[in-house]
């Protein structure tokens, strides 16, 4: 899934799911589902879908307000004075 609508059509809540799936060939298809009725749809896993829009709705409204993902974790080792190698293992000690 990379959208998802809410439209009010003559007071009536409507959703709609479009995502696409690349192929192990390289191409991409994309789907749209067909507008689901939030308010009276006898859709079978209303109760689920209205939770997960509920979420949605919740998170964009963080991310407008300045929400951001957190920072990536190799973000702690800056600075850190010990280097490692490739593996994120310390260094060899070498002995006399």
């Amino acid at each position: 899934m990379n959208e998802f609508s809410i439209i009010d059509k003559k007071g009536l809540n409507f959703v709609t799911i479009s995502g696409n799936k690349q192929l192990t060939d390289g191409d991409v298809v994309s789907f749209s589902a067909p507008a689901i009725d939030l308010d009276g749809g006898n859709y079978k896993f209303m109760y689920e879908l209205k939770e997960a829009v509920e979420l949605l709705k919740r998170e964009v409204l963080a991310y407008m307000q300045g929400k951001q993902a957190p920072k990536a974790q190799l973000e702690m080792f800056e600075g850190d004075e010990e280097s490692h190698d490739a593996f994120g293992d310390a260094p060899e000690v070498k002995k006399n």
